[in-house]
């Protein structure tokens, strides 16, 4: 955690702290009065606002470098977790004047741990501002409470005053030495010795088993769960069904429902949308009259449709299945429902959802005759059992259906409320995603932080995005609309020997990987792994287990390190395994090398010896060629 200082001449642990808080929490005053204009050196070029100061803890000499977010005027979720990322500790400061900036301590918690993917990380919680007592707003034992709870320590003070400021900055540098020695220590417990002895002192000269490389399970899709959550939730709904109830003179009753989804998803349904938008009102009543809906009103950025010609639990059905491809057992089981659904999918032309309701409706007129005992028991068993398996393929062709369209809202929808900009580099141009912040913030964690929480992004309806590819971040935002992967092809280069376009392709999916991983994005972030671990290129090992060391993807480092183990002679040699690997790194990989280094070693030391004694040396010649 804690570096040593670049200065030769003076050796001093840095130790490096990140100052976080509401813009008007008094970052700028605190950092100030810390600093009192002394700087060791000159600022990192690297890193705005970074200052360093010498200081004495312990008997000991240490530089305090501090990352400032003073200048920062908005709070982005995207450019905290950047600069949270250089940092070892935190001091997250909030005004006692300010109910909003406290609140905001525990979103910075959550994304600290997330950002350095760990349970628990050296922070500091300032409450500033102690001079305003009469404007107070967020009660002293509130706030204790609040750190005891997350075990972390606390102070109130008034950044004016010098003693208190630097008995925050002296105390936290504690835990994070502290902080650090419980690291080293933990990771020496973990070591694991490979084998004691590799081989037993009578087998020796035996060759014993390359290890088997790992494979890798792969997440069952949530395309359907999301997408139906997506509708229960409600959020961000921007179109009301209502219904006029006959049965219990309730009067009217409604839902809510999002109108990229449902036009993506029925024809008629687009039609009235995009008509809407395009002020075609004269058309969109037409369409509307016949599939018996009435436009009650269009107002701010809800509409709202009715009906008295369905039955909320009937179309209610209908606009699950087109979000979900999912159907009520309580529907399949009611012949009166079953039959509304059907009237409401002719109606409406969806076909797939008649096709399934017809066969549903013949499974129930099936199992009437099967309780009177009317026809053969075993034909009629035989007969459900068929509808059943159409009914299920018919589902499972729908979801595929339902992942293409969803794919295609990406195309400039008119009904997208969210845009993501990307710019690759300082030179590039920026290019737009226009996007629905429902469907990103239930199948991506990363939007959902930002889209739920009061970030500045999600007041803009933007997100700025910097050093990312576009290409790369495309295959991203495709699959999180529709779950489909599409890694480059290398199955043509593979069978011509085109060693650049394969290398061309590993790179897009490494940077794959990494977006995958910085955005929580579970089962592509398996699927990239796979790609990998079928295509990657020999001369794109060594890179690819330094990414995988960074992104969390085990299962790929291990397969990495085995396959460089296999050639571990040659790969030594090579700088990339001299440049991009630490040495932790390259004492595991020896783990993995085959032959075994002590074989190898043993081999040639007594190998006349064990030709005569064993007659086994020329077998194993002729097993090391091959490996």
């Amino acid at each position: 955690m804690l570096q040593q200082n670049n200065n030769n001449n003076n050796q001093l642990q840095v130790y490096k702290i990140g100052i976080f808080g509401d813009g008007n929490s008094g970052k700028t005053n605190f950092t100030y009065q810390f600093i009192q204009q002394i700087f060791i050196g000159e600022n990192d070029p690297t890193i705005e606002d970074t200052y360093r100061k010498e200081i004495e803890i312990d008997k000991k000499k240490i530089i305090i470098e501090i990352f400032d977010t003073t200048d920062q005027e908005e709070f982005t979720y995207w450019t905290t977790s950047r600069k949270m990322q250089l940092c070892d500790g935190f001091i997250f400061i909030y005004s006692i004047t300010s109910r909003r900036s406290f609140d905001e301590i525990s979103i910075l918690i959550e994304n600290v741990l997330r950002v350095k993917d760990t349970d628990s990380v050296p922070i500091f919680i300032v409450g500033n501002k102690i001079d305003l007592e009469d404007q107070r707003q967020v009660r002293k034992e509130e706030a204790e409470t609040f750190c005891i709870e997350r075990n972390l320590p606390f102070m109130e003070l008034d950044c004016h005053n010098y003693e208190q400021v630097e008995s925050v900055v002296i105390q936290l540098s504690k835990l994070m030495k502290n902080w650090d020695h419980y690291i080293e220590t933990e990771k020496r417990k973990k070591k694991k010795k490979w084998l004691r002895k590799l081989l037993v002192p009578k087998k020796e000269c035996e060759l014993p088993d390359e290890f088997t490389l790992p494979s890798i399970d792969i997440q069952q899709s949530s395309l359907q769960f999301d997408y139906d959550k997506i509708f229960q939730d409600k959020i961000n709904t921007d179109v009301k069904f209502s219904f006029f109830d006959n049965s219990n003179n309730q009067g009217y009753s409604s839902f809510d429902a999002h109108q990229a989804i449902l036009a993506s998803r029925c024809f008629t349904f687009g039609k009235i949308f995009r008509g809407l938008k395009e002020n075609k009102l004269e058309e969109i009543q037409q369409t509307c009259n016949s599939v018996n809906l009435k436009l009650i009103e269009n107002k701010g950025e809800i509409l709202t449709l009715s009906t008295e010609y369905f039955s909320i639990q009937s179309f209610y059905s209908m606009i699950r299945f087109l979000y979900s491809a999912i159907i009520d057992e309580e529907v399949k089981k009611s012949v009166k429902l079953s039959n509304d659904l059907l009237s409401i999918s002719q109606i409406f032309k969806i076909d797939s959802l008649k096709n399934i309701m017809n066969k549903s409706i013949s499974i129930l007129d099936l199992q009437d005759k099967l309780k009177e005992k009317k026809e053969n028991e075993k034909e009629i068993l035989t007969q459900i059992s068929d509808l059943e398996n159409q009914i299920s393929e018919l589902l499972s062709n729908e979801i595929i259906t339902m992942s293409n369209r969803f794919a295609m809202l990406l195309r400039k929808s008119p009904f997208s409320d969210f845009r993501i900009i990307i710019k690759e580099d300082e030179k590039a141009r920026e290019r737009r995603f226009f996007v629905h912040s429902p469907i990103l913030s239930q199948r991506c964690e990363y939007f959902q932080l930002v889209l739920r929480n009061e970030m500045m992004e999600k007041k803009k309806e933007e997100i700025l995005l910097s050093d990312i590819s576009f290409d790369s971040f495309l295959l991203v935002i495709e699959y999180i609309y529709s779950d489909r992967f599409l890694p480059p092809n290398v199955i043509t280069a593979k069978q011509t020997g085109n060693t650049k376009q394969i290398i061309q392709a590993n790179k897009i999916m490494l940077e794959l990987l990494i977006i995958c991983d910085y955005f929580q994005i579970p089962r592509l972030h398996q699927l990239c792994q796979k790609d990998l671990m079928e295509n990657l290129h020999e001369d794109m090992l060594v890179f690819a287990l330094n990414v995988s060391s960074q992104c969390n993807a085990q299962i790929l480092e291990e397969f990495c390190m085995i396959q460089i183990g296999k050639n571990f002679q040659k790969f030594k040699k090579d700088p990339q395994f001299k440049n991009y690997l630490d040495q932790e790194q390259k004492d595991q990989i020896k783990k993995y090398q085959f032959p075994p280094e002590n074989y190898i070693k043993y081999h040639k030391k007594f190998k006349v010896k064990l030709a005569k004694k064993f007659g086994l040396i020329e077998k194993e010649d002729e097993r090391l060629k091959k490996n």
